[in-house]
């Protein structure tokens, strides 16, 4: 978070020096003790280098003179020792302190919400290069996806082919095609419990997340195969949460927390496990 706070702090400098440029200019003396005829005699003659060095205008010159010349003869009074030009007027001043304390404001809460968004800026370049790593990786799987089918015409009912083919769509998450080649595998090899669960999954994604009496089907019979198999029976308990069957889910996935070896993935299953107790409890 600090990279975006002091990039942050950077562009609130250029703001500030833009709001210096624009509503910066000169004006007349700072008020402050009695002025007398030296200091006087004095500004002008600081007026006049001002003008020769191009400082201030001819008009500028002519209107500062006249404001020494009334504060004279009005005895008014003035700080001899800060006998400069002011660079903003009150009401500049006002306008500039505004937009610094506006922009403190504004991009703090954007540093904020930049590091909750993006993380660290070291996040930032490494999400853009996952990105790029995955348009490397989806041009890949098309053309595994050509070449494969470039292998299916010459041998069609090549069954390693057409599994890596459905798993190369499930990859493109093109689901309907993957559901096509799954299916040809079923028919040309013996069913598997890890092959049933992957058309399921397939036919559940496809189906927008619902299930259908296909997925009900092609999980059915994994579970025959392996009442046990985990695969299935995560895809079954996220199906009863989908329909706020909490009984039922926690009892699919406390079927697959005592197949675990102790560690972090056991913990997390517990920890939800509990959560559906007290959900179930609370209906």
């Amino acid at each position: 978070m600090t990279i975006w706070v002091l990039s942050c702090i950077g562009v609130m400098s250029i703001i500030w020096l833009i709001a210096s440029i624009v509503y910066g200019k000169p004006i007349k003396l700072l008020p402050s003790k009695s002025i007398n005829l030296s200091l006087y005699e004095n500004s002008l003659a600081d007026l006049q280098k001002s003008y020769e060095k191009g400082k201030i205008s001819a008009e500028e010159l002519n209107a500062l003179s006249i404001d020494l010349k009334k504060q004279l003869l009005e005895d008014s009074t003035v700080n001899a020792s800060n006998n400069q030009y002011q660079l903003t007027s009150n009401s500049h001043q006002f306008s500039h302190f505004l937009i610094v304390f506006l922009s403190i404001i504004f991009f703090s809460t954007s540093s904020w919400f930049l590091y909750q968004r993006w993380g660290s800026l070291d996040g930032v370049a490494a999400y853009q290069k996952n990105i790029a790593l995955g348009e490397k990786a989806e041009i890949a799987f098309k053309k595994i996806v050509i070449d494969l089918n470039n292998q299916l015409k010459e041998n069609e009912n090549d069954t390693q082919a057409w599994y890596f083919l459905a798993r190369t769509y499930m990859r493109l998450s093109d689901y309907d095609s993957a559901i096509v080649a799954y299916e040809r595998v079923l028919k040309l090899a013996e069913s598997s419990s890890d092959l049933l669960s992957e058309v399921a999954q397939a036919q559940y994604i496809s189906d927008q997340y619902s299930s259908s009496p296909k997925v009900v089907k092609y999980l059915e019979q994994s579970l025959k195969l392996d009442k046990n198999h985990m695969q299935t029976l995560r895809l079954l308990g996220q199906i009863a949460l989908d329909q706020q069957d909490y009984q039922k889910a926690k009892n699919y996935l406390e079927r697959i927390y005592v197949q675990l070896s102790d560690g972090d993935e056991k913990r997390q299953l517990k920890r939800k496990i509990d959560e559906l107790t007290i959900n179930f409890m609370a209906e």
